[in-house]
């Protein structure tokens, strides 16, 4: 998994193969603790590989695509792909990029995209909030802080 460092996570005192087996048992947490679509968006957001990457985006996109205000497939999977995919790698998924790749206008995916960020954001959120009630008591991570 990738993402920003975090101060809450302390390694010290472990060797390399326990900090291998800490991840392995955090990404098994999310996948036995998190419904579907909280643990798609994790993996969307923290996969370092592309294909672990795709599978949290198209789980995602499955359990979205009812609700979403687009009915264009293309469109949704370029939107998510966007929101997740590293911006060294954004090459083709500007707004503008994905509204000629799909026939959409780009003030409508604009304002799918502001959606998807509402849906997604509150997503994450929900699955640390219930990560962090089974890693703060076993002393994995500290409590996350809330953000004014």
């Amino acid at each position: 998994m990738i993402g920003t460092r975090s101060a809450t996570v302390d390694f010290s005192g472990l060797t390399i193969p326990e900090i291998h087996a800490q991840c392995s048992m955090i990404i098994d947490a999310m996948q036995r603790r998190l419904p579907p679509p909280e643990y798609c968006v994790m993996v969307g957001r923290f996969a370092s590989t592309e294909a672990m990457k795709a599978i949290g985006v198209e789980g995602f996109m499955m359990w979205l695509s009812p609700a979403a205000p687009i009915s264009i497939h293309a469109a949704l999977s370029s939107l998510i792909w966007r929101r997740y995919v590293s911006r060294k790698y954004r090459n083709g998924y500007s707004l503008r990029a994905i509204a000629k790749a799909t026939g959409s206008s780009k003030s409508a995916l604009g304002r799918v995209a502001q959606w998807l960020d509402g849906e997604s954001s509150g997503l994450e959120l929900r699955a640390l909030r219930r990560l962090e009630q089974s890693f703060v008591p076993h002393g994995v991570c500290e409590a996350m802080r809330m953000q004014a």
